[in-house]
């Protein structure tokens, strides 16, 4: 038998704070004994899954398929209409339909170079009743429109890195180290499927 206990936001945010708090006091003590730098180790403590955009992916009726992506990594993929998967080695590409021209100006701050100074992207998909990360995009490279819908599409590298999250978009986000969808003009919407997040 399993169950599922939703807490309240503001409890939860109170305790991500205490673990923070807990952390830092901790990584301060040890270093005052074993004689490292404190910012160094907490950097190191710092979580790297931080995303600046998410891109979604649900589009249509799918059609399964499995690539191996590299040896230790078997990422189950979504193939939808308008969308091709390509293995290039540890990479996979994307051709993903952009949508509307504010998902266009969103995905524009991804950057066009692998380690490029632009926003990290997160590749989402729905697998059945879960959304699930497939990996980091690393960088998007512009391409012609779709010959069927006219819209622009972009090509997006991905570093994959497979998880599981939960069944809507605003608790998927959270999953992933408390991730929010921003608010204001400009930061896109979950139904249009592009966003700018921040944890």
């Amino acid at each position: 038998m399993s169950m599922t206990i939703m807490v309240p936001q503001a409890l939860d945010q109170v305790l991500h704070e205490m673990r923070e708090d807990a952390i830092a006091k901790a990584v301060t003590a040890l270093a005052e004994k074993y004689k490292f730098d404190v910012e160094e180790a907490t950097s190191f403590l710092k979580p790297v899954d931080k995303y600046d955009i998410a891109v979604w992916s649900n589009q249509g009726d799918h059609v399964a398929f499995a690539k191996q992506l590299r040896t230790k990594v078997n990422v189950d993929m979504y193939r939808y209409p308008g969308e091709e998967t390509t293995d290039i080695g540890e990479r996979l590409e994307v051709k993903y339909q952009c949508g509307d021209a504010q998902n266009v100006r969103i995905l524009n701050d991804i950057a066009t170079e692998e380690n490029n100074s632009g926003k990290s992207g997160v590749f989402i998909i729905k697998q059945k009743k879960n959304w699930i990360r497939i990996g980091r995009i690393i960088k998007r490279q512009t391409m012609d429109n779709h010959p069927e819908t006219g819209q622009m599409m972009m090509l997006l590298t991905i570093q994959p890195d497979k998880l599981i999250l939960k069944g809507n978009k605003r608790d998927a986000l959270h999953y992933m180290d408390h991730h929010v969808k921003q608010t204001g003009r400009g930061t896109g919407t979950f139904n249009r499927g592009v966003c700018r997040i921040k944890n």
